[in-house]
């Protein structure tokens, strides 16, 4: 090989060594670029991203003092901080008890009245005139109490106050509406299509649940928030029963039933009122040709419609409370209630309809002073336990017989 060739090779050598070093560079360069703009995206993206906040009625609140977050990372609200906002008062303790239980609080909502109770998914709802017994729900999450407040899980309010929830995905926010809010800001629209809402405070409660009870040409009808039709407009009145979630209605000819959230006949239009008057277990008080009777869940009848009044009367001046249901006393007396029959009262069974006592009874009551004991009164105001009363009555009975 001569000098030249060496040259020549040497050369192509260097050549080579050199365009690999650019390549790999060139390679470094690009990669190293693509890191830096994958991080100046990223960084990016987190700048832009929006953080969650939470609304009451279209104004965002102070998220850091109302909500907290509990190890699952669930949001809960402070109820009494909420009920400020919404114009409902909220109370320390238990209601009608004297106390101020920080672990106890309930709301008046101006139309509802709801205890809650801390380390418990257990609420009541009540109203102020209400004869009938608490409306008890279960909450999807555990009630909180911290720094002497109540918190309740966000996304058990629709339950538990009956408000509605919403989402706004370009605003990362959570929406909670009272049903009153809700109707104002949709006014408009309603009117345009000749809507008119009912807005009874049973009736509001559906709104919580999805449903909307509207009276279009003076006929009452139920449409979900979409506006698809559940119960058509035909019915001369429409009610809401949250603790089932179906609705009482009435048709033309003032014929009372009950109807379900899925439009369908759970208990025919055949009575001449209807009234809810028990929820554990649900009794409805029915009325047939000017007499009452009582009729559970499924529609059956508890004995006869025969009755000129269900329960004894409430009697302030002599501290007697309304009596309807008396409890499971013993073998002689099973879980009863308490009819009337030309002025004088007596019992029926509720699980089978047997008249445990038959209408002979002034009254037939518990007491202010002590609601677990029941007093049977005869004439010239005698008074006796009601389980002694029955217990002789049945002595009698079968000694006659």
């Amino acid at each position: 090989m001569d000098l030249l060739e060496e040259s020549i090779n040497k050369n192509k050598k260097g050549k080579t060594q050199t365009q690999k070093i650019i390549l790999i560079s060139l390679i470094v360069s690009i990669i190293l670029c693509l890191i830096t703009a994958l991080i100046i995206a990223y960084v990016s993206l987190q700048d832009t991203e929006v953080t969650y906040s939470v609304a009451v009625n279209g104004e965002k609140i102070d998220f850091n003092q109302l909500v907290m977050r509990d190890s699952s990372g669930k949001n809960y609200i402070a109820i009494k901080d909420l009920s400020s906002i919404l114009g409902y008062n909220y109370y320390n303790g238990e209601y009608k008890v004297a106390e101020e239980g920080k672990n106890k609080g309930y709301v008046d909502t101006n139309k509802t009245i709801v205890q809650f109770v801390s380390d418990s998914k257990e609420i009541f709802k009540t109203t102020e005139d209400s004869k009938s017994d608490y409306e008890y729900y279960t909450l999807e999450n555990t009630i909180l109490e911290y720094e002497g407040k109540i918190y309740v899980a966000i996304d058990d309010l629709p339950v538990a106050l009956n408000l509605i929830l919403g989402y706004i995905e370009d605003k990362n926010q959570t929406t909670i509406e009272s049903p009153e809010h809700w109707v104002e800001q949709r006014a408009d629209a309603f009117k345009e299509n000749n809507i008119t809402i009912s807005e009874t405070p049973e009736n509001l409660r559906a709104l919580a649940y999805g449903y909307l009870v509207i009276n279009k040409d003076n006929k009452l009808g139920v449409i979900d928030l979409s506006g698809n039709e559940i119960i058509g407009n035909k019915y001369n009145s429409l009610v809401f029963c949250e603790y089932k979630e179906n609705f009482i209605v009435s048709d033309t000819q003032n014929k009372y039933g009950v109807i379900s959230k899925s439009g369908i006949s759970e208990i025919n239009l055949q009575y001449d009122s209807f009234e809810i008057i028990n929820f554990e277990p649900l009794l409805y008080k029915v009325e047939r040709l000017e007499k009452y009777g009582v009729i559970n869940q499924k529609g059956d009848v508890i004995n006869e419609i025969k009755y000129d009044s269900i329960a004894y009367p409430e009697n302030a001046s002599e501290e007697i409370n309304y009596t309807l249901i008396i409890p499971y006393i013993n073998e002689n007396i099973p879980q009863s209630i308490v009819v009337c029959s030309d002025k004088k009262y007596g019992i029926v069974e509720i699980e089978t309809g047997r008249e445990v006592l038959p209408c002979i009874l002034e009254g037939i009551y518990s007491k202010l002073d002590n609601e677990d004991i029941y007093y049977a009164k005869m004439p010239e105001s005698k008074e006796y336990l009601l389980e002694t009363f029955v217990e002789t009555y049945n002595q009698l009975t079968t000694a006659v017989d």
